[in-house]
């Protein structure tokens, strides 16, 4: 899973069909089970009004009104689902890398310059290796 929120609907959804790049590979005890390239856009879910359990729709409201320019009183977002689907026991090694492709602004001004802040690779760039112990 991954997420990303923004300003607008529209900047949210040029992020999830063009700015964003996600690679995956998990390796198993019987060798490669799953191996996105970068660009699997075919598992965004359609943009929302944010709403997370870590960052429900009121608080969301205020960033927005605090951060966006124009201000605005909602955040929209986006997220990223991979299934694996039901693994057998063993443990697998999950390699996962989030980042973006090109400079992509999410219409808030976050340090408080007064422009809006842009997601570029040099700033947003998520690495992770992860070990999935299946019993």
């Amino acid at each position: 899973m991954a997420r990303w929120g923004g300003c607008t609907k529209g900047l949210v959804r040029a992020f999830s069909k063009g700015a964003a790049s996600i690679a995956m590979e998990v390796v198993g005890p019987g060798g490669s089970v799953a191996m996105l390239e970068p660009h699997s856009r075919q598992y965004w879910e359609r943009p929302e009004l944010l709403d997370w359990p870590d960052l429900p729709a009121d608080e969301a409201a205020q960033l927005a009104q605090e951060f966006c320019i124009p201000s605005s009183d909602v955040l929209w977002a986006v997220m990223w689902y991979y299934s694996l689907g039901t693994l057998d026991p063993g443990d697998y090694d999950l390699h996962f890398v989030y980042t973006v492709t090109h400079s992509m602004p999410d219409g808030a001004d976050w340090d408080g310059d007064g422009k809006p802040d842009k997601s570029t690779p040099e700033n947003f760039h998520l690495e992770a290796d992860v070990t999935i112990q299946q019993n």
